[in-house]
């Protein structure tokens, strides 16, 4: 069986669960990564079941899977799956991601959502007034990444078996998971304008640059700041901010302590995240 996986990753730990996945499953299966900024929709095509693995944002999907989704074309000739499974991580709370994003796919390209569930993985947000959790102590890091790839285990038998998870419709959970969304969509506007480089700090190693998923960190020339934001097209995934390898990039003054406002560097040492330029 042919088994596309489509993710997006930030700061690694949603790479880290699909090439698990990937792992476990292809000791019997042919199975393929494709990374969402890059490859767009290739991963709904040519394959038997297909699968999106994802970081929960306050119950919602990274843009670049959603525009990966909203641009497939099922009336190409190529072959396309009829089932496909949702695998998210998250910190604390999944809300209604299941439930959301099984209805707005199957109502967007008409394939059925089988199968959703997540995993806790260490928490990659800590900036100013998004600060409730610290990051966790690193065993406590490592024990969250050891359960998540148990269960991972389980998961992989059910997806290739075809089980089929029952969907339990909560409307706490779909209130809750709007709130989230709304929350969300507010904070991503509001600190995307707070991204800044502390220029003693830096040195010019663009590599936020190279690894923007949106292209929304510019070098301008001839200019006394070497970095700039644009705002407008930034989807708050953070990648510049948790790994930077000098923390000189900024969401708003406090996060300048260090201390305070710790980085996330990835669920593994030397982590390297896809560049795009």
């Amino acid at each position: 069986m042919k088994i596309n996986i489509g993710y997006f990753t930030s700061t690694g730990n949603t790479f880290w669960l699909a090439e698990r996945a990937k792992n476990m499953m292809e000791r019997k299966h042919d199975v393929e990564l494709f990374e969402a900024v890059s490859s767009g929709s290739k991963f709904l095509y040519e394959c038997d079941l297909a699968g999106i693995v994802f970081p929960v944002w306050d119950t919602l999907m990274p843009e670049p899977l959603i525009n990966a989704v909203e641009n497939f074309d099922k009336d190409d000739n190529r072959k396309v799956p009829d089932k496909l499974f949702l695998l998210g991580n998250c910190a604390k709370f999944f809300g209604d991601a299941g439930i959301y994003w099984k209805k707005r796919i199957e109502n967007s390209i008409n394939i059925d959502v089988f199968y959703f569930n997540y995993f806790v993985m260490p928490r990659n947000v800590h900036i100013p007034g998004y600060n409730w959790w610290d990051l966790r102590p690193l065993q406590e890091r490592k024990k969250l990444m050891r359960d998540a790839e148990s269960k991972l285990e389980d998961v992989c038998k059910q997806l290739i078996n075809f089980e089929r998870r029952k969907n339990i419709e909560l409307t706490m959970y779909e209130r809750i998971g709007s709130l989230a969304k709304r929350r969300f969509n507010f904070i991503k506007k509001f600190w995307a304008r707070m991204l800044k480089v502390e220029e003693e700090r830096c040195i010019d190693c663009h590599l936020c640059y190279k690894m923007c998923p949106t292209n929304a960190i510019d070098i301008p020339e001839y200019e006394k700041i070497s970095i700039k934001f644009q705002a407008s097209k930034c989807i708050l995934c953070l990648r510049c901010f948790n790994l930077c390898p000098e923390d000189a990039v900024l969401v708003g003054n406090k996060s300048k302590d260090v201390e305070e406002y710790k980085r996330y560097k990835g669920p593994r040492e030397n982590f390297q995240p896809t560049f795009y330029r």
